[in-house]
Parts: C-alpha cells; sequence; structure tokens
C-alpha cells in the first residue's frame, strides 16, 4: 500500500488551501497508486525478538496495519487478503532459516541502553558464529561498532561486508551487509 494514501495533511486546512483543486489532484494520484499494488506476489515475512511484550506488541501494529491496508483496498474494489507475517519469540542464538533462502535484518542491543560493552561484544561474538548458518542469506546489521565487521569476517572469512554509514538521531550507526563469496 502506498504511503500517506489515506492521509490527510494539516496545510489542508489553511484558508487559502483551494480543497477543490487538490481534492480532484489528490483523487487522481490515489487511483494511479492504487492499480499500482501487487497482489500476485508470494512473499513471506517473519519477525522474532527475544522479549515476548515487544513480539506482542509487533503483532498488535501488524494487525492494525493490515486492517487499514485491507480497509483501503476494500475501498477500491480491491478484495485481496493480506498475508499476516509471522512473528515469535527467540534469542538469535536459537534462530534458524525458516526458509531457504531470503534477508534478514537486525538490529540488535549496542551497549547504549540494554547491555554492558562486554555482554555487547559476546553477543557479537555469537552473532557472527550463527551467520554460516544462513547460508543462500543475505543478513543486515545495523550497530554503532566498527569492530562488528571484524568479529564477523573471523568467524566466515569468505563472506562478503559491507559497511554503510547510517544517522539514528545523533548516533553514528553502521548498516553491516553481508553475503556469501559468489564462487
Amino acid at each position: 500500500i502506498p504511503p500517506g494514501i489515506d492521509r490527510e495533511f494539516a496545510f489542508e486546512n489553511f484558508e487559502c488551501f483551494r480543497e477543490d483543486k487538490l481534492k480532484w489532484e489528490k483523487e487522481k494520484i490515489k487511483e494511479s497508486a492504487i492499480k499500482e499494488i501487487r497482489t500476485d506476489c508470494t512473499f513471506r515475512i517473519t519477525a522474532s525478538d527475544i522479549a515476548k511484550d515487544a513480539v506482542s506488541l509487533t503483532r498488535a501494529n501488524i494487525e492494525r496495519a493490515c486492517i487499514l491496508a485491507g480497509r483501503i483496498m476494500s475501498s477500491y474494489g480491491m478484495s485481496s487478503h493480506i498475508v499476516r507475517p509471522e512473528v515469535f519469540a527467540s534469542d538469535f542464538n536459537e534462530l534458524v532459516p525458516p526458509y531457504e533462502n531470503g534477508v534478514l535484518l537486525s538490529n540488535p542491543p549496542y551497549g547504549v541502553r540494554l547491555l554492558e560493552e562486554e555482554s555487547v561484544r559476546q553477543l557479537y561474538k555469537d552473532i557472527a558464529k550463527r551467520v554460516r548458518l544462513f547460508e543462500g542469506w543475505k543478513l543486515g546489521f545495523i550497530t554503532n561498532t566498527e569492530e562488528f565487521a571484524t568479529l564477523c569476517q573471523r568467524e566466515n572469512k569468505h563472506a562478503i561486508i559491507k559497511k554503510h554509514a547510517i544517522k539514528t538521531g545523533n548516533m553514528q550507526m553502521y548498516l553491516y551487509i553481508i553475503e556469501e563469496e559468489k564462487r
């Protein structure tokens, strides 16, 4: 579902705003965007977190989003069922690939709020050891340390690790993309 498709904007309440003109444009854009929605694609989304409360919150948010998307699609004459992602509680050390291939994206703790520095280092070592279980997958990890790549490379000699600098608020972060070496 295109973002903002069913959203109102504050500028629409300005006195100088011409509702008649924008309403027509908005409907034209919405109709065009709705026609672009693909319901014939097969994909699976699986999510996990070690915290059961986070899993419950994620499930509730997914349900709200799917209900909203269903209502929007229905209002434009589409009746496709929206498949809900699977969400479960799991420690990363117990995680196994649910499918033959895919993309894993993880935002593990980085010691700023949740864990002490040494605990984070041990967690990163454990993650690095599990990377090889995800053969055929592309993996992404968001962290604030450059040591993560070193630990992963040490455990996965043939992996290709690409680093991308990103900002999260005022924190300098890195997105590490890990994939198998093409042989």
